[in-house]
Order: C-alpha cells, then sequence, then structure tokens
C-alpha cells in the first residue's frame, strides 16, 4: 500500500482539487443527483491524468517496476484508491445537506 500512496503523490493535488470541487458543486446545487455528473467528471479528469503522468514521467516507472509493480497494476490501485476517497468526500457531503 505504501508504494501506492508513494505513485498517488504525483497526482495528489490535481485528484483532490476535482474531488473538492466536485463537492462543491453537489453542496451548491443542494441536491445528491448531481453526484452522477461530478463521477463522469472525476472518471475523465483522472483518465487523463493518468496519461499525463505515462506520457511525461515515463522515467518514474522503473522505480515502481523494481519494486515489482508494473503501470497496470499501478493505474488500477491509484484509480481504485482515489474514488474510495471521491466517494467519502461525496457522502460526507451529501450526509452534511440532508
Amino acid at each position: 500500500m505504501r508504494i501506492v500512496l508513494t505513485f498517488y503523490r504525483n497526482f495528489l493535488w490535481p485528484v483532490l482539487a476535482i474531488s473538492l470541487f466536485g463537492c462543491w458543486l453537489i453542496w451548491i446545487y443542494g441536491s445528491w443527483q448531481y453526484i452522477v455528473l461530478v463521477f463522469w467528471m472525476k472518471v475523465i479528469t483522472n483518465t487523463l491524468l493518468g496519461l499525463f503522468i505515462h506520457i511525461f514521467s515515463p522515467d518514474q516507472f522503473y522505480f515502481f517496476n523494481n519494486l515489482g509493480y508494473n503501470k497496470i497494476r499501478l493505474y488500477v490501485f491509484t484509480f481504485f484508491l482515489d474514488m474510495v476517497i471521491w466517494f467519502l468526500l461525496s457522502w460526507l457531503t451529501i450526509k452534511i445537506l440532508l
């Protein structure tokens, strides 16, 4: 898990900002129904950020490959980790609203 968190640090701030922006949208519109729009926004931006890291930082994968993690495994684990964080933040936002 520590290795995944180390890789996750590469795009922690942008994905956290996007998650908080999604929570802000849910808060502003005052409805949990916007979570579908925010979900797709989150998936698309995560994909674009992963593509950005894949293209512009290919040298860092040697480090993770030496630890036994290939690119696909890193991307899948970080995507699920980020989606869990997003889900928890959205859930807390909805709970506060209601």
